[in-house]
């Protein structure tokens, strides 16, 4: 009788926001903890914050308890894109002349992350011989003409009632802006990673550039169904994290391969239909509520 082989063990465990889906991709080679919305910062509004203690869903402290129950020997924690992309915009519409400008909200989100890892992490990770490699917040990608749609689309998820427009925030937010912020976030986490032997920081900013345009992302990377959306296609990424990630480098030649690609490019294609009938589905939806009858 032959025995149903077990499944292979994780080479990575990831814990992250939504950023993090793209690894799904690769199935069991990465095992995947997800905390949509999870803010490194854990602003009042969200209360999601990794430093948290008085969150509502406690993610810095189920993430450590992941963490010391499985104690993996590689780890990669992805945080710190949705307080760039989403709750920046988040607190320029809620608090007007109160909001942080650019400069401050980075800083206080890098504190935050920084004092969450300094803590609950860097201890741990020390005495267990766990290597904990820090993901690089994603450039932006939403153009200025569509961030208003982009801020009240995922703005609304959390059930927030109407909030100002961005044409009368008190501090800048166009992509240059939104450009230095993510800039400025990697290099004080890069700093902070330095003085770590446990941490490193994974950086696949400049292999995403477009060529013709160094302040945008290549479109190829960016999703020309839906303007709105604040994430990188998974995709034409996935490539690019595994060859910057040692735990992952293995795999990077079978991605390379023209299977690999072939297989890419149609999970790409599948992703683009689904996404045009999700959106006609919610102008369907929208047309239905605005209607006379």
């Amino acid at each position: 009788m032959n025995l149903p082989s077990p499944p292979p063990s994780p080479v990575l465990y990831l814990h992250g926001d939504s950023f993090a889906s793209v690894f799904s991709l690769l199935g069991p080679t990465v095992k995947v903890f997800k905390y949509k919305g999870a803010s490194a910062r854990g602003e009042p509004l969200f209360a999601q914050g990794l430093d948290k203690v008085d969150s509502k869903l406690g993610i810095g402290e189920q993430l450590v308890a992941r963490l010391e129950s499985a104690r993996p020997s590689d780890v990669l924690l992805q945080f710190g894109a949705v307080d760039l992309h989403i709750n920046y915009l988040w607190q320029l519409k809620a608090r007007g002349r109160e909001a942080s400008d650019p400069q401050e909200w980075v800083q206080k989100v890098a504190n935050d992350y920084s004092a969450f890892l300094t803590s609950q992490v860097v201890p741990f990770a020390t005495r267990s011989g766990i290597k904990v490699y820090i993901a690089a917040a994603s450039p932006p990608v939403v153009e200025d003409s569509y961030l208003e749609a982009a801020a009240e689309k995922y703005i609304s998820k959390n059930g927030v009632v109407p909030l100002m427009p961005l044409c009368l925030a008190a501090h800048p937010h166009n992509l240059a802006t939104r450009s230095a912020m993510v800039h400025r976030f990697n290099a004080l986490l890069g700093a902070f990673c330095a003085m770590h032997d446990c941490l490193s920081l994974v950086d696949i900013s400049r292999h995403l550039g477009d060529p013709r345009d160094a302040t945008r992302v290549a479109s190829e990377f960016v999703d020309q169904i839906d303007p709105t959306n604040v994430h990188l296609l998974w995709e034409p990424t996935l490539p690019h994290w595994v060859r910057a990630l040692p735990p992952l480098a293995h795999l990077a030649p079978s991605l390379a391969s023209p299977e690999a690609a072939e297989r890419l490019a149609r999970g790409k294609v599948v992703f683009e239909r689904e996404k045009r009938e999700r959106m006609r589905m919610r102008e369907r939806e929208w047309a239905g509520v605005g209607g006379t009858g």
